[in-house]
Protein backbone atom coordinates (compact mmCIF):
# COMPACT_ATOMS: atom_id res chain seq x y z
CA UNK A 1 0.00 0.00 0.00
CA UNK A 2 1.63 3.67 -0.98
CA UNK A 3 2.19 5.80 1.76
CA UNK A 4 -0.16 9.32 1.68
CA UNK A 5 1.19 12.79 2.00
CA UNK A 6 -1.16 15.40 2.88
CA UNK A 7 -0.14 18.26 2.14
CA UNK A 8 -1.48 22.23 3.01
CA UNK A 9 -5.07 22.63 4.93
CA UNK A 10 -5.71 23.44 8.22
CA UNK A 11 -5.10 21.00 11.45
CA UNK A 12 -6.96 20.44 14.05
CA UNK A 13 -5.28 17.95 16.34
CA UNK A 14 -8.45 16.91 19.00
CA UNK A 15 -6.07 17.93 22.06
CA UNK A 16 -7.53 21.12 22.54
CA UNK A 17 -4.85 23.31 20.79
CA UNK A 18 -6.15 25.66 18.25
CA UNK A 19 -6.30 25.38 14.51
CA UNK A 20 -2.89 25.61 12.64
CA UNK A 21 -1.68 25.46 9.37
CA UNK A 22 -1.17 22.01 7.98
CA UNK A 23 2.13 21.89 6.22
CA UNK A 24 2.55 17.63 5.66
CA UNK A 25 1.43 14.98 6.85
CA UNK A 26 2.90 11.30 5.98
CA UNK A 27 0.52 8.48 6.39
CA UNK A 28 1.96 4.78 6.24
CA UNK A 29 -0.95 1.82 6.48
CA UNK A 30 -3.00 2.49 9.56
CA UNK A 31 -0.89 5.04 11.18
CA UNK A 32 0.08 8.82 10.36
CA UNK A 33 4.42 8.57 10.63
CA UNK A 34 5.78 12.01 10.65
CA UNK A 35 4.35 15.68 10.89
CA UNK A 36 5.19 19.10 9.75
CA UNK A 37 9.17 19.20 7.79
CA UNK A 38 10.10 16.27 8.86
CA UNK A 39 6.92 14.53 6.91
CA UNK A 40 7.95 16.39 3.90
CA UNK A 41 11.38 15.22 4.18
CA UNK A 42 10.44 11.53 4.56
CA UNK A 43 8.11 11.54 1.71
CA UNK A 44 11.24 12.46 -0.50
CA UNK A 45 12.93 9.39 0.53
CA UNK A 46 10.02 6.92 -1.03
CA UNK A 47 8.84 6.62 -4.30
CA UNK A 48 5.43 4.98 -3.92
CA UNK A 49 3.49 8.00 -1.88
CA UNK A 50 0.54 9.71 -3.01
CA UNK A 51 -0.11 13.00 -3.01
CA UNK A 52 -3.11 14.84 -2.13
CA UNK A 53 -3.41 18.71 -1.31
CA UNK A 54 -5.64 19.47 1.03
CA UNK A 55 -5.82 23.62 0.58
CA UNK A 56 -8.54 25.00 1.92
CA UNK A 57 -10.03 21.57 3.99
CA UNK A 58 -8.92 20.61 7.34
CA UNK A 59 -7.29 17.77 8.62
CA UNK A 60 -8.49 16.17 11.59
CA UNK A 61 -8.77 12.72 13.95
CA UNK A 62 -11.59 10.31 12.75
CA UNK A 63 -15.31 11.76 14.60
CA UNK A 64 -16.85 8.67 16.85
CA UNK A 65 -20.84 8.30 16.78
CA UNK A 66 -21.68 6.95 19.30
CA UNK A 67 -25.04 6.34 18.91
CA UNK A 68 -26.62 5.87 15.61
CA UNK A 69 -28.92 3.26 13.42
CA UNK A 70 -27.80 2.46 10.31
CA UNK A 71 -30.77 0.40 9.09
CA UNK A 72 -33.81 2.73 9.97
CA UNK A 73 -33.15 5.55 7.32
CA UNK A 74 -35.55 8.21 7.37
CA UNK A 75 -38.94 6.38 7.97
CA UNK A 76 -41.84 8.00 8.22
CA UNK A 77 -43.03 6.15 10.88
CA UNK A 78 -42.67 3.22 13.23
CA UNK A 79 -45.60 1.44 11.27
CA UNK A 80 -43.13 2.22 7.96
CA UNK A 81 -39.45 0.81 9.95
CA UNK A 82 -40.74 -1.96 11.67
CA UNK A 83 -43.70 -4.09 9.51
CA UNK A 84 -42.76 -2.71 5.95
CA UNK A 85 -39.21 -3.14 5.80
CA UNK A 86 -37.79 -6.15 3.59
CA UNK A 87 -34.33 -7.65 4.75
CA UNK A 88 -32.78 -6.78 1.46
CA UNK A 89 -34.16 -3.11 1.36
CA UNK A 90 -32.63 -2.73 5.18
CA UNK A 91 -29.08 -4.50 4.44
CA UNK A 92 -29.09 -2.06 1.29
CA UNK A 93 -29.84 1.16 3.19
CA UNK A 94 -27.54 -0.17 5.85
CA UNK A 95 -24.26 -0.01 3.52
CA UNK A 96 -25.00 3.09 1.95
CA UNK A 97 -25.40 4.77 5.39
CA UNK A 98 -22.23 3.44 6.62
CA UNK A 99 -20.31 4.84 3.92
CA UNK A 100 -22.28 8.11 4.41
CA UNK A 101 -20.76 8.08 8.18
CA UNK A 102 -17.08 7.48 6.58
CA UNK A 103 -17.38 10.48 4.08
CA UNK A 104 -18.54 13.04 6.76
CA UNK A 105 -15.45 12.02 8.65
CA UNK A 106 -16.97 9.29 11.30
CA UNK A 107 -14.26 6.55 11.48
CA UNK A 108 -15.48 4.41 14.41
CA UNK A 109 -19.13 4.25 15.91
CA UNK A 110 -21.98 2.06 17.69
CA UNK A 111 -25.10 1.10 16.34
CA UNK A 112 -27.37 -0.20 19.41
CA UNK A 113 -29.67 -1.75 17.74
CA UNK A 114 -30.58 -2.95 13.93
CA UNK A 115 -33.30 -4.49 12.32
CA UNK A 116 -33.11 -8.15 11.55
CA UNK A 117 -29.90 -8.40 13.38
CA UNK A 118 -27.71 -7.16 10.35
CA UNK A 119 -25.38 -5.65 12.60
CA UNK A 120 -23.14 -8.55 13.14
CA UNK A 121 -22.80 -9.16 9.25
CA UNK A 122 -22.38 -5.68 8.35
CA UNK A 123 -20.01 -5.42 11.11
CA UNK A 124 -17.74 -8.07 9.30
CA UNK A 125 -18.25 -6.98 5.82
CA UNK A 126 -16.43 -3.60 7.00
CA UNK A 127 -13.68 -5.39 8.70
CA UNK A 128 -13.28 -8.07 5.34
CA UNK A 129 -13.33 -4.96 3.12
CA UNK A 130 -16.36 -5.59 1.44
CA UNK A 131 -18.37 -2.86 2.34
CA UNK A 132 -16.31 0.84 2.92
CA UNK A 133 -17.47 1.68 5.96
CA UNK A 134 -16.28 3.36 9.62
CA UNK A 135 -14.84 0.61 12.49
CA UNK A 136 -18.47 -0.73 13.64
CA UNK A 137 -19.30 -1.85 17.43
CA UNK A 138 -22.91 -3.38 17.15
CA UNK A 139 -25.80 -4.30 19.65
CA UNK A 140 -27.09 -6.77 17.23
CA UNK A 141 -31.03 -7.38 18.25
CA UNK A 142 -32.27 -6.00 21.09
CA UNK A 143 -32.71 -7.66 23.99
CA UNK A 144 -34.89 -6.24 26.26
CA UNK A 145 -36.66 -2.69 26.16
CA UNK A 146 -38.67 -0.49 28.74
CA UNK A 147 -42.25 -0.48 28.82
CA UNK A 148 -43.50 0.93 25.58
CA UNK A 149 -40.21 1.45 23.90
CA UNK A 150 -39.23 1.44 20.34
CA UNK A 151 -36.94 -0.89 20.87
CA UNK A 152 -39.58 -3.42 21.89
CA UNK A 153 -40.61 -4.13 18.27
CA UNK A 154 -37.21 -5.14 17.67
CA UNK A 155 -37.20 -8.01 19.68
CA UNK A 156 -38.25 -11.35 17.92
CA UNK A 157 -41.60 -12.61 18.62
CA UNK A 158 -42.56 -15.39 20.32
CA UNK A 159 -39.20 -15.28 22.61
CA UNK A 160 -37.32 -17.71 20.68
CA UNK A 161 -34.14 -16.49 21.33
CA UNK A 162 -32.45 -13.55 22.79
CA UNK A 163 -33.47 -11.88 26.80
CA UNK A 164 -37.06 -13.39 26.23
CA UNK A 165 -35.67 -17.35 25.43
CA UNK A 166 -33.61 -17.22 28.50
CA UNK A 167 -37.02 -15.99 30.43
CA UNK A 168 -39.13 -18.91 29.39
CA UNK A 169 -36.42 -21.91 30.14
CA UNK A 170 -35.99 -20.20 34.03
CA UNK A 171 -40.02 -20.16 34.17
CA UNK A 172 -39.69 -23.99 33.07
CA UNK A 173 -37.43 -24.72 35.89
CA UNK A 174 -39.41 -22.54 39.00
CA UNK A 175 -38.37 -24.52 41.66
CA UNK A 176 -35.05 -24.85 41.33
CA UNK A 177 -34.83 -20.93 40.65
CA UNK A 178 -36.85 -20.39 43.83
CA UNK A 179 -33.90 -22.28 45.26
CA UNK A 180 -31.31 -20.46 44.08
CA UNK A 181 -33.62 -17.43 45.29
CA UNK A 182 -33.57 -18.46 48.27
CA UNK A 183 -29.93 -19.15 48.54
CA UNK A 184 -29.07 -15.58 47.35
CA UNK A 185 -30.98 -14.14 49.93
CA UNK A 186 -29.08 -15.86 52.82
CA UNK A 187 -25.80 -15.36 51.11
CA UNK A 188 -27.09 -11.82 51.58
CA UNK A 189 -27.99 -11.66 54.82
CA UNK A 190 -25.04 -13.22 55.69
CA UNK A 191 -22.39 -10.49 54.03
CA UNK A 192 -24.36 -7.97 55.59
CA UNK A 193 -23.87 -9.76 59.25
CA UNK A 194 -20.49 -9.06 58.45
CA UNK A 195 -19.64 -5.65 56.82
CA UNK A 196 -20.04 -2.64 59.26
CA UNK A 197 -23.20 -0.88 59.90
CA UNK A 198 -22.06 2.10 60.49
CA UNK A 199 -22.07 5.16 58.35
CA UNK A 200 -18.36 6.00 58.42
CA UNK A 201 -16.70 2.83 59.48
CA UNK A 202 -13.44 2.32 61.56
CA UNK A 203 -12.05 1.37 57.96
CA UNK A 204 -12.58 4.95 56.26
CA UNK A 205 -8.91 6.16 55.43
CA UNK A 206 -10.08 9.55 55.30
CA UNK A 207 -10.56 9.28 51.27
CA UNK A 208 -12.87 11.37 49.31
CA UNK A 209 -13.62 9.96 45.84
CA UNK A 210 -15.46 11.60 43.44
CA UNK A 211 -15.87 11.85 39.53
CA UNK A 212 -15.04 15.27 37.28
CA UNK A 213 -17.60 15.55 34.26
CA UNK A 214 -16.28 18.42 31.99
CA UNK A 215 -19.15 19.71 29.64
CA UNK A 216 -19.40 18.77 26.41
CA UNK A 217 -17.09 19.70 23.84
CA UNK A 218 -14.57 20.48 26.75
CA UNK A 219 -10.71 19.55 25.68
CA UNK A 220 -8.89 17.45 27.41
CA UNK A 221 -6.35 19.84 28.47
CA UNK A 222 -9.39 21.76 30.04
CA UNK A 223 -10.31 18.32 31.90
CA UNK A 224 -6.60 17.55 33.05
CA UNK A 225 -6.51 20.85 34.26
CA UNK A 226 -10.17 20.29 36.33
CA UNK A 227 -8.46 17.23 37.47
CA UNK A 228 -5.40 18.22 38.94
CA UNK A 229 -6.84 21.24 40.54
CA UNK A 230 -9.45 18.90 42.45
CA UNK A 231 -6.67 16.53 43.20
CA UNK A 232 -4.08 19.34 44.82
CA UNK A 233 -7.23 19.42 47.40
CA UNK A 234 -5.60 19.20 51.03
CA UNK A 235 -6.78 15.75 52.06
CA UNK A 236 -9.29 15.13 55.54
CA UNK A 237 -6.75 14.71 58.66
Amino acid sequence: MAAILIENGTLIDGTGAEPRPLGALLVDGDAIVALGSEAAEAATLRKDVVRIDADGCTVMPGLIDAHCHVTFAEPQSNDELFFHRREGLAAIVATHNVRKLLLAGVTGFLDADVLFNLGVDLRDSIEAGVVPGPRMATGGNALLTAVGGTAGLLIPDQGRRGYAAVVRVLCRQRVVMMLLFAGALTITWMVFQRVPSAFVPSEDEGYFITIIQAPPGASVSRAAAAAAACGSRPRCP
